[in-house]
């Protein structure tokens, strides 16, 4: 969870962690505006994750040595060497559409591919090697009845791009030493048989370049490891099907750029519902599932905190100088100041977790509207509860103001309250084909 921390300069008048034990408290201060209240703390988005050092492996810095190592990790998982030397794509190869039929014959051989009369000593040429710019930059070798375990040299394959082991026969542990790819942007290894000490490694959190990451369909155990919320770059995860339990980490909502999430088919203890979102795509969907995860504990936590510190602020009070009586200590300034502001509480955190949470005064407004003209809340809500940028016809932004209302052709009719002047970040007001009879002189507000 993100901390907040008072911000320098902002007035508000939290007592001193180690003040004074008696005397009476101050008299409880106004409720604060919602705008003014988020304005008084700023946050500081949770650290990204420690990644482990990645197990010394020595990079490869040629052709040659790159080369040497993936010769032998086809060979650690079981490849034959002759096909890997020989087999080569069909580039004149023309037959019906690779979808509309099976790409494997009776004997398992691929029919856009054929073997060379001799083995080649060029790795471009090898089945299903890229090289480019002198180095070797993509290993796919998905589908090729590969068994064993994914050797650890593999790590020292150092300009490696793309490497995708998906639908084989693989097992055992994921080499931590995958973590030294620092180059690899996209990474499969879904629908093998990793199990045994199949854990995810920690180290795979060093790969910053990362993009897709599908470990999706394997027998993997024990929990997510944080780190992976050390990679700002990713897009797509997949985790499906596996036997991962513990938490979904905290560390998730450190993805500023996912936008599909697969998670269902593990044992997770935050994710009562996995099986409902098995394909996760937008950030927005993404994001909110995310927020959905850790929101109700978040807010028992803090208010566990607040009603704490009204025991102490009530204990604190009713004491005098002379009682002998053992006082609680002082409640914490930030807890203090939520006890204060405890209406606001919703409001303050919400507007954090999910910067299009629209604030309870543009919600009240929406309303307000909406009633006075004759419409019905549920219609309004769709099933949406408070999150106002799904409403019908509305539209929020980051920062969780109402910018647009499009309530068009809705039947409805009567005055137009005077609360629409308090949407004052509204840009776009579309009311046409109702029965509007009036509006409000508040309309004027709507500078944006």
């Amino acid at each position: 969870m993100s901390s907040f921390v008072p911000s320098q300069g902002s007035g508000v008048p939290f007592p001193a962690p180690n003040g004074p034990s008696s005397g009476h408290m101050s008299e409880k201060p106004p409720p604060v505006p919602w705008q003014q209240l988020t304005s008084m703390f700023e946050t500081t988005s949770t650290s990204k994750p420690s990644v482990p050092s990645v197990p010394l492996i020595v990079a490869n810095k040629t052709l040659e040595q790159d080369k040497e190592t993936v010769l032998r990790c086809w060979l650690a998982m079981g490849g034959k060497e002759d096909t890997l030397r020989r087999k080569y794509y069909n580039d004149d190869y023309i037959g019906e559409d690779i979808y509309a039929y099976d790409w494997h014959d009776e004997y398992g051989d691929d029919e856009e591919y054929l073997m060379r009369d001799k083995p080649s000593d060029v790795v471009s040429e090898w089945y299903r090697v890229t090289v480019e710019g002198g180095r070797v930059t993509g290993l796919q070798w998905d589908e090729q009845g590969l068994t064993g375990t994914i050797p650890a040299e593999i790590g020292a394959l150092s300009a490696l791009i793309g490497l995708d082991l998906s639908h084989n026969k693989l097992n055992g542990a994921i080499p931590p030493t995958i973590g030294a790819l620092s180059s690899l942007t996209h990474l499969g290894l879904n629908i093998n048989y990793l199990l045994a000490t199949g854990t995810i490694p920690a180290e795979i959190g060093a790969l910053s370049a990362l993009t897709g990451l599908d470990l999706s369909h394997n027998k993997l155990n024990g929990a997510i490891p944080p780190t992976i919320g050390a990679l700002s770059s990713l897009t797509e995860l997949n985790l499906h099907s596996n036997s991962l339990s513990g938490d979904v980490p905290y560390s998730f909502s450190s993805l500023p750029n996912l936008e599909h999430l697969g998670l269902n088919g593990n044992n997770f203890s935050n994710q009562s519902d996995c099986d409902l979102y098995s394909n996760l795509y937008g950030k927005r969907p993404v994001q909110d599932y995310l927020i959905s995860l850790w929101l109700p504990q978040t807010l028992r936590l803090l208010n566990y905190g607040i009603a704490i510190t009204k025991k102490r602020q009530d204990s604190l009070s009713t004491a005098t100088t002379t009682s002998i009586t053992l006082h609680p200590p002082p409640p914490h300034p930030f807890f203090a100041f939520l006890a204060d502001h405890e209406d606001s509480l919703t409001d303050l955190i919400m507007s954090f977790l999910d910067p299009w949470y629209c604030c309870n005064k543009d919600r009240t407004a929406l309303l307000k509207c909406w009633r006075s003209l004759g419409g019905v809340e549920d219609e309004l809500k769709m099933g949406y509860g408070d999150d106002v940028g799904r409403w019908k016809g509305v539209k929020a932004i980051e920062g969780g103001r109402v910018v647009e209302i499009r309530w068009c052709r809705l039947g409805l009719k009567g005055t137009l309250p005077s609360e629409i002047g308090e949407l004052d970040g509204l840009r776009k007001l579309d009311l046409e084909e109702n029965e509007i009879s009036s509006i409000p002189s508040e309309i004027g507000k709507l500078t944006s």
